[in-house]
């Protein structure tokens, strides 16, 4: 993304003070701004997650979910929704991150910061180390479900190693 901070007036040149300005502007801009490496989405039906619970399909969940994960999910009114909402973000997390690397769903974990917004942790392939390979990158994430859908949107951009 690229931001234009100063226009001059056709004829006109900028003046030293403008021009140290549209630097600097320019500068804190690409400090903020990365170009995004990958944006996944997807949306998943709740009721296939009722349909085949964790009681019924228990490995598909350990294999899928981390500890934590199922942990979470199973402590709220409507487990189902939550489930569902964290396939969704590893989904949309496969699909943003397809032209750097290959992941499988377990080594995509939803994390909720103390504030309660979600994040995501990448892990090696076996699960017992983060993945290093992508540590460059500045993941977001958005997730949202109502009765029947549940929704993520996942967002991978290249970070600035001076801010991190």
């Amino acid at each position: 993304m690229t931001l234009s901070v100063a226009m001059p007036v056709p004829g006109h040149a900028l003046g030293n003070e403008q021009r140290a300005l549209a630097v600097a502007l320019q500068r804190m801009t690409s400090a903020v701004w990365h170009d995004p490496v990958g944006i996944g989405i997807d949306v998943v039906d709740v009721n296939d997650f009722e349909k085949r619970s964790i009681e019924k399909f228990p490995y598909f969940y350990s294999r899928c979910f981390s500890a934590s994960e199922i942990t979470y999910c199973r402590a709220q009114a409507r487990p189902a929704q939550h489930f569902a909402v964290r396939f969704a973000a590893k989904e949309a997390a496969v699909k943003a991150l397809a032209s750097h690397t290959k992941l499988a769903y377990w080594q995509i974990e939803v994390v909720r910061q103390l504030n309660g917004q979600p994040t995501l942790a990448l892990w090696t392939f076996d699960r017992l180390a983060p993945l290093t390979e992508l540590c460059g990158l500045d993941m977001k994430v958005s997730l949202s479900h109502a009765d029947q859908w549940a929704v993520a949107l996942v967002a991978a951009f290249t970070r600035d190693h001076a801010h991190v």
